[in-house]
Order: structure tokens, then sequence, then C-alpha cells
């Protein structure tokens, strides 16, 4: 209702910026199932981008790098807002104090058996002692944050991190890599599985590589 009116009245920026919350909010709280494929996660991050690009007036920039076999990768699955938390983890945490445009950078490479999704942003990066601490907490059972005392951030990470574990098994999930000043790569590693593999079934909500 509130796009149609921004169309009604000739107000495109609020229509168009309408029409991604929506999106967004009906991608995330659907209880269809708690898997979705890379092409659905890749759309609800343009969508979620387009609502931070309009709150912040442009400062943060988007770069999707699709490999030229997107097309045979574009149905692997994966849990359902994989991607998002991460993306979300960099605009609250990588650029706060500091000037200039964020750039996110989202890239894939397959094999014939896995994906490697990287998530990189331009931002302030961590000092090895804290990029020890949070790589380790991903792999706790429980979460424990890297940095007693301060705001956390690696909740997220965690979380996003122990759900690629449960549903591939221990070798897959997360691995940070940051360089002070320079930014920081969240990589995820998963096996290539689309809906119609024998290997995964969505009924039981496990995966097998």
């Amino acid at each position: 209702c509130i796009r149609a009116q921004a169309v009604l009245n000739e107000m495109p920026e609020i229509a168009d910026i309408t029409y991604s919350l929506s999106n967004f909010f009906r991608y995330s709280i659907s209880t269809k199932s708690d898997f979705a494929t890379l092409n659905d996660e890749i759309n609800v991050i343009n969508n979620y981008m387009k609502i931070q690009q309009y709150r912040f007036r442009n400062r943060f920039l988007l770069n999707v790098n699709l490999p030229d076999s997107w097309d045979s990768i574009m149905d692997a699955v994966l849990p359902k807002l994989t991607l998002q938390p991460i993306v979300e983890n960099s605009i609250v945490h990588a650029f706060t104090d500091i000037a200039g445009q964020g750039i996110i950078t989202i890239e894939a490479v397959s094999t014939k058996k896995h994906i490697n999704i990287r998530i990189s942003d331009n931002g302030k990066g961590m000092d090895s002692s804290t990029l020890q601490k949070l790589n380790q907490s991903l792999n706790q059972e429980y979460h424990v944050s890297p940095a007693s005392g301060k705001k956390s951030t690696g909740i997220a990470l965690w979380n996003v991190n122990r759900r690629l574990k449960l549903v591939f098994g221990e070798t897959y999930g997360l691995h940070v890599s940051s360089t002070p000043s320079l930014g920081t790569d969240v990589e995820i590693h998963i096996p290539y599985l689309s809906i119609q593999s024998d290997d995964f079934s969505l009924s039981g909500g496990n995966a097998h590589a």
C-alpha cells in the first residue's frame, strides 16, 4: 500500500525502497523452509543493501562478482540468511570511525564439489590478536565473546558458522582474515549441493557431502 501510494504521488525513490523493504521482510519471516538457494541469498543482499544505501545516503557500495559458472551454482543450497548477517556485521562494525565510502564485495568460486564465498570489506580491520580470538571463538560449541568487556563482533558470525557445521558437517563453515586499516574477509566454505541433489534432504533438514 505504501509503495502504491508513492507511485501515485510520483515518488519513485520511496516506491523503490519500500519494495526492497517488503521483499526483505518477506524473505526473513517466511517459514516455508530453513534453506535457500545461493541465488536467493544474493537477491536478499541486494535488497538489504538498497535499504542501507537509502538509510546512509549511499555511504556503502556493494560489488557482487559472480563467476562464469554462476548459472551452474546459483541453485546451490545453504541455510537461509547465511550471507546477510555477515554483510550486516561489516556495516555495523567495520566502518565505525572510518571516513570515506565503505565497499563490500561478494565473490564466489566453485569446484566440482565445493563453493567458497568471500565477503570482503575495506573497513578498519582487526589486529592479529583480536583476529585469532575471533576465529577461535567461531569453533566453540557455545558462543564466547572474543573481546571481554567490549561490544562483541562475533555472535552473528558464530551463529552462521554453527548453522553451517550442523547442516553440512564440521569440515565446513567460516574463516575470517583481516588486516588493520585495510579490511576484513569472511570466507564461507560449503559443499555444492542443489535442492535436487540426492545428498540433500529438505524434509530432514540435513545435508551430507
